[in-house]
């Protein structure tokens, strides 16, 4: 009872830094869910994106964070079926929805499309782009599709091995034990640079006991980008996701939200 106070007080706290003018609503009561996101997984193929038509409701909890900037204007949350992104169009969102708070997505009139891995909810994207899913660009939009509760509680990342990984935990928060860095698009090695050089900036890809590798992919204007790759075996923690990558495979990938997402053996 005590640690839930607590991470209410914390989102009071945030309400009252967004905006004093336009404080953004809270619904103690939130609206039911009328399905979860392994259902929704289960109607929207890869490659394709669907139009919701229906009064479709999910409730889940944020599990992301933009305050170190690797993510950017969009948020993950689950439900316990599964992982979602949120496409939201706007920064400094550990402000407005931070970690942990529970929500109530209507999705009506949404897009639903993948984005390595993930299903994403937001816009119709313009014919012309490349991705399946645009951005809520309007306030209208973003109040319209989003209802936050006054819930907030501590999201704890599961622990998989990188062989257990699926395509259905992407966009779930989880935690890898035991990697070794191997490589990293941020050294030269035209200069002579080795792994020693390397920071989280661009990708790193990492082994484990077993021998199975996974990507950390670090944005370069993400807070700790420029920081070193501590040597010796690590455990993090990020949301999954699966692609194709600069060097032609694919893996499974660990995306990080802040620096406190990887600590050292």
């Amino acid at each position: 009872m005590l640690r839930r106070l607590t991470y209410l007080i914390v989102a009071v706290l945030f309400i009252g830094c967004y905006n004093a003018t336009t404080p953004p609503s809270f619904n103690p009561e939130l609206s039911a869910a009328t399905t979860n996101i392994a259902r929704l997984r289960a109607k929207v193929r890869e490659g394709q994106s669907v139009i919701v038509e229906e009064e479709i409701i999910i409730r889940c909890r944020v599990t992301s964070s933009d305050r170190d900037n690797n993510f950017l204007r969009s948020m993950t949350a689950e439900d316990g079926s599964g992982g979602i992104e949120i496409m939201v169009g706007e920064r400094k969102l550990h402000t407005t929805y931070p970690e942990g708070i529970e929500l109530a997505l209507h999705l009506k009139g949404c897009t639903l499309g993948y984005r390595y891995g993930v299903l994403q909810v937001g816009s119709k994207a313009d014919s012309y782009s490349t991705y399946d899913v645009d951005y809520l660009s309007t306030k209208v939009d973003i109040n319209r599709v989003i209802e936050r509760g006054n819930s907030v509680e501590k999201v704890t990342p599961r622990q998989r091995s990188v062989a257990e990984l699926s395509k259905d935990m992407c966009g779930e928060l989880t935690t890898i034990n035991g990697l070794q860095l191997i490589e990293s698009t941020s050294i030269d090695t035209l200069q002579h640079e080795t792994l020693e050089y390397a920071s989280w900036r661009g990708y790193a890809l990492f082994c484990d006991s077993s021998n199975d590798t996974l990507m950390v992919y670090t944005r370069d204007d993400a807070a700790y980008a420029n920081e070193d790759i501590p040597n010796g075996k690590l455990s993090l923690n990020g949301i999954v996701q699966y692609g194709k990558h600069p060097n032609g495979r694919e893996y499974y990938q660990l995306k990080m939200r802040y620096a406190e997402d990887y600590t050292i053996y």
